[in-house]
Parts: C-alpha cells; structure tokens; sequence
C-alpha cells in the first residue's frame, strides 16, 4: 500500500468515526441505530477524501497532507 492511501485510509477513518460522535452529541442520541449519526459520520468521511485529493493534486503525490 502506498503511503498516500495509507494516509488518506487513516484520514477518511478518524473523520468517519470523529464524524459520528459530533452527530451524537448534536443530536442528544448516542445511538448508532439512529440514521442521523451514520449520516454524520458519512458527510466527514466523504469531505476528508475530498481534501485528501485535493492534496494529492496540489503536492507530494504520496501524502494526503495539505501540511508540509
């Protein structure tokens, strides 16, 4: 695996679940059957690939990094 996926696996996984426990606390429910917190969690994951991209296109080719 290379390092960028390995990045942006890591990446899109803590926004993923980082996503979800803000949708419980937003919402009051710390339930995982409620559709609101994998919604949550989804949209974070999805915005995370989208910067890991768009990492990938403005710098090192082998980081999901905006940082240097």
């Amino acid at each position: 695996m290379s390092g960028y996926l390995r990045d942006l696996l890591e990446r899109v996984t803590a926004s993923f679940f980082g996503g979800m426990v803000a949708a419980m606390g937003a919402t009051g429910n710390p339930d995982l059957t409620d559709r609101r917190v994998w919604i949550g969690g989804a949209l974070a994951g999805a915005f995370a690939v989208a910067k890991g991209l768009a990492a990938r296109m403005r710098r090192d080719k082998e980081s999901a990094s905006l940082v240097q």
